[in-house]
């Protein structure tokens, strides 16, 4: 009698959130995503780099929102009723695009 190992094999499913920018989609892992909220006023920042829209507060703390459109060289759309901010969590740090 032959007694065989059976591997086990784990699977691990990824959960993202995708978004369009530019005409394309893209997706993030879930897991950096905090939330996804309505568009609200953006407080810009002086001398700040092209890309940075500004902050937002959100229940009292400050978060950075960056367009990604212009951060990744694509043109600049203009925003709508449709429009959300992701905030993620990144490095210890949250920001929004």
């Amino acid at each position: 009698m032959i007694k065989m190992d059976e591997e086990k094999v784990t699977q691990e499913q990824l959960q993202l959130v995708s978004f369009f920018l530019g005409g394309e989609e893209y997706a993030l892992n879930s897991k950096l995503v905090q939330q996804i909220i309505e568009l609200r006023e953006i407080t810009p920042i002086p001398q700040s780099p092209d890309f940075m829209e500004g902050v937002i507060d959100l229940r009292g703390e400050i978060i950075p929102i960056i367009n990604l459109h212009l951060r990744l060289g694509l043109e600049k759309k203009p925003l709508d009723e449709k429009s959300r901010i992701i905030i993620i969590e990144s490095k210890g740090s949250l920001m929004g695009f």
